[in-house]
């Protein structure tokens, strides 16, 4: 990526004119307002331009370091861990593809209370796509506890976006858990549940059960 295509990138930015992950509108406003270079890029590097959306550079970091073919493969799985085959660029699709509807109404159910929640959060990590979201805080929905509790929020954690190694299938799995702050001090916490959401469908494993 040459200077132009990033002052190109930040332009399109600035004008706030399009969610910079929806590769096609970025390109749409690249081609119309004259920014070939960047509309050339985005046709054969759109998972390098997902990397520089994301994290702010374009290449794997320590892989693009690496100095022999056995280094490059060993900093390349650790920057993208789980399967290599697949573009980043169809790792953030299927990110903005996942409704959370039911993720988050299986929530409520859970709780016994009615939240807020953010609107996930798309990020990347050391090669790895992250969806995050947080709730409102329900301290005021938590009875008893109310008088002991200064905040209490549901949040995702341990979170990830993978394909399977063996069959390629795209997976988004993420543990829900509670979190909250006493009143005279100190935190604490615990696990509602862990949720996976492939082939268009949710699956929720409650905090003491055993998947099959």
């Amino acid at each position: 990526m040459n200077p132009s295509v990033r002052e190109q990138i930040l332009a399109i930015r600035a004008s706030g004119e399009a969610n910079m992950l929806d590769v096609d509108k970025v390109e749409e406003i690249a081609l119309r307002d004259g920014f070939d270079e960047l509309a050339d890029y985005l046709k054969s590097h759109k998972s390098g331009y997902c990397r520089f959306i994301l994290n702010g550079w374009e290449g794997w970091g320590i892989a693009a370091k690496a100095i022999s073919m056995k280094e490059k493969a060993i900093a390349r799985f650790m920057y993208n861990p789980v399967n290599t085959d697949i573009p980043v660029h169809s790792l953030v699709l299927f990110a903005r593809s996942i409704d959370f509807t039911e993720l988050f109404d299986h929530i409520r159910f859970v709780i016994s209370a009615g939240c807020t929640f953010s609107h996930p959060e798309i990020t990347m990590w050391l090669g790895s796509i992250h969806i995050s979201f947080m709730s409102k805080d329900i301290v005021g929905k938590t009875g008893v506890f109310t008088a002991i509790l200064e905040r209490c929020a549901i949040r995702s954690s341990n979170n990830r976006v993978y394909a399977d190694r063996a069959t390629g299938r795209l997976t988004y799995l993420v543990d829900v858990d509670v979190q909250f702050e006493h009143k005279d001090g100190g935190s604490g916490g615990m696990n509602l549940l862990r949720a996976w959401y492939r082939n268009d469908t949710w699956e929720f494993l409650e905090a003491g059960q055993r998947r099959a």
